[in-house]
């Protein structure tokens, strides 16, 4: 693997890396990436990227007793991005297009029980608006993403059309914090047919117990909802995490 940044001039970046990669069952592979950002102003940042992709299948998707299967290929995609990010005295906003292009996917087939190769391309695009602002003590951010993923002319099983984040967090206090954000995904489709819609909320309480060391309290999916990423795959409801994190 090897990388590449150069200052072009005052405004503009450019950065090219290359990696290469040896395999025992399947033909050796070079991939890359280039990317390039431009300042027209002091506050506003253009990013271009494109680059190519290759990842052969799993151990266990090529081997496992019950699901494997032996006559996998690697799978190969180039991607390729445009955004332009503006910055504020209180916040920033970013829009990005993307769009990347898969062949040979490896897949879960639900009716022979095992990973299979698609024989169409997959294609994903869409753009992403993200954001934070600053409002007196308290941070609010977001995030928004509409993707359209097909494979051929079909849609692409799981993937969210909207994908939308939006969270809060503030101090209370000198010492403790508290965070949280909503997730609402929608119009997703299974080999069952379209999944519902969900949404879910998570929660944060932090304080500062001595210099460098917060304990935390974090509630995932705080209102109990009972929803599916994997259709007939139910996710966990209420959950409850504590810890302490230590930075040295």
């Amino acid at each position: 693997f090897a990388e590449w940044q150069q200052p072009v001039s005052e405004r503009a970046d450019v950065s090219v890396s290359v990696r290469h990669d040896f395999y025992s069952d399947f033909d050796d592979v070079t991939t890359g990436r280039v990317a390039l950002s431009f300042r027209p102003d002091a506050a506003t940042t253009i990013r271009a990227s494109v680059g190519t992709g290759y990842r052969a299948p799993s151990l266990y998707e090529r081997f496992d007793s019950f699901a494997g299967n032996p006559d996998l290929v690697p799978e190969e995609s180039i991607g390729g991005e445009i955004g332009v990010e503006r910055q504020f005295a209180n916040g920033f906003l970013r829009a990005t297009v993307f769009r990347t292009d898969i062949d040979n996917l490896i897949e879960y087939d639900f009716t022979s029980f095992a990973y299979v190769q698609s024989d169409v391309e997959r294609v994903a695009q869409g753009v992403e608006l993200s954001g934070e602002v600053a409002i007196g003590t308290a941070l609010v951010f977001g995030n928004y993403t509409y993707t359209d993923a097909t494979d051929g002319d079909a849609p692409a099983l799981r993937v969210p059309r909207h994908d939308v984040s939006l969270g809060v967090q503030m101090p209370l206090g000198e010492t403790s914090r508290i965070a949280a954000d909503v997730l609402y995904v929608s119009d997703r489709v299974d080999f069952g047919g379209p999944m519902d819609d969900y949404t879910v909320v998570n929660a944060t309480l932090s304080r500062e117990i001595a210099p460098g060391q917060v304990a935390y309290l974090r509630i995932e999916n705080l209102f109990d909802e009972s929803y599916e990423s994997i259709l007939g795959y139910n996710t966990a409801g209420r959950s409850f995490f504590a810890g302490l994190r230590a930075e040295f």
